[in-house]
């Protein structure tokens, strides 16, 4: 609820992207394994709703009333989008630590 989706696929993805269970490109032959956003039912809709009130409400009755801090390890590719996640989470007061790391590195830390 921190994240604007819409936001993300109108100016990252230019409207060329669909929302799953994240923001993606377009699916193409496998868009049929995905029902639309509009589809699923309206819990589920919500959880996919811009709301950072909310969202920092979710902090707060979890036990973080103010936040935390956290990291990320990812590749150089991913880092335009992590970097955008890590502005909305700013704005609900957690904190984003982006760790960037070659390819073979990320795969000897990565749980499998």
């Amino acid at each position: 609820m921190a994240i604007d989706r819409w936001a993300i696929v109108n100016e990252y993805y230019k409207g060329d992207a669909e929302i799953l269970n994240e923001v993606c490109s377009p699916c193409g032959e496998l868009a049929h394994y995905y029902p639309p956003l509009e589809e699923m039912p309206a819990a589920i809709q919500e959880l996919f709703t811009y709301s950072p009130e909310k969202a920092r409400q979710l902090l707060k009755d979890a036990g973080y009333p103010n936040g935390f801090k956290t990291e990320c390890i990812c590749t150089s590719t991913q880092v335009d989008m992590l970097s955008i996640v890590k502005g909305y989470w700013n704005a609900i007061g957690v904190e984003l630590d982006i760790v960037v790391m070659e390819s073979g590195a990320m795969a000897s830390v990565s749980i499998e």
